[in-house]
């Protein structure tokens, strides 16, 4: 009985922890492809970027970054 009860908590901590590293993993490849600068023109053309990825653009390039708050300002009135 005290065998099974390890086994299944272990089986929860090793799920918990792929959980874990597959979402930092996803977070990372997502900064990644902000760190390409077509990528980021390709935002700017279509409009279609979150305020987080705003955050990181203006860090990572601050001109692209520039001209996609500035273009959210003049079509929304505020950010």
């Amino acid at each position: 009985m005290i065998i099974i009860g390890t086994s299944i908590v272990t089986l929860i901590v090793l799920i918990i922890a792929a959980v874990r590293i597959y979402s930092e993993w996803s977070v990372n490849n997502k900064i990644g492809e902000l760190r390409n600068r077509s990528y980021c023109k390709r935002l700017l053309m279509t409009g279609e970027w979150t305020e987080d990825q705003l955050a990181v653009i203006l860090h990572l390039h601050p001109d692209i970054g520039a001209m996609m708050y500035n273009s959210k300002i003049n079509t929304s009135g505020s950010i």
